[in-house]
C-alpha cells in the first residue's frame, strides 16, 4: 500500500480499477480503508459475453477510448494486456507493488524532465 500511495502522489495519479473487485460494492470506500489514499475515478466495463472473455486489456483500452486523456500506467500481476502490455508494470501476486516496481511506473507516468519534486 505504502508504494502505491507514494506513487499516486508523486505522480497525482488517479485509480480506475479493472480486476475482478470492481464487482464489490462500495468500492472507493474499501480501498480506503485499506489504507488507499489515491482518488478512485471508475472502473473498467465488463465486455464479456456468452460467446467470448475479453482480456483485461480489452476493457481498459475500452475505458481509455472514452476518458483517457493523461499518461497512464497499468499495475497488474496478469499479463493479459493485448496491445498496452507496453503500458504494463508487472506486480508480484506475492508481494504486490512494490517501491522498485513503483519508480518503474512513475517513469512512465511522469518521465524524469518533467518532474517537479
Amino acid at each position: 500500500m505504502a508504494a502505491l500511495n507514494w506513487l499516486t502522489e508523486i505522480a497525482d495519479a488517479q485509480i480506475v480499477v479493472s480486476s475482478v473487485w470492481r464487482y464489490r460494492g462500495d468500492l472507493a470506500e474499501r480501498l480506503r480503508q485499506g489504507g488507499v489514499r489515491a482518488r478512485v475515478i471508475g472502473t473498467t466495463p465488463t465486455l464479456a459475453t456468452t460467446v467470448s472473455t475479453p482480456t483485461r486489456g480489452a476493457e481498459i483500452m475500452a475505458w481509455l477510448q472514452c476518458h483517457a486523456s493523461r499518461p497512464f500506467v497499468i499495475l497488474d500481476d496478469d499479463r493479459d494486456m493485448d496491445d498496452l502490455i507496453g503500458c504494463l508494470v508487472q506486480t508480484s501476486p506475492e508481494k504486490g507493488l512494490t517501491l522498485p516496481l513503483a519508480e518503474l511506473a512513475l517513469n512512465q507516468l511522469v518521465p524524469r524532465r518533467f518532474r517537479t519534486r
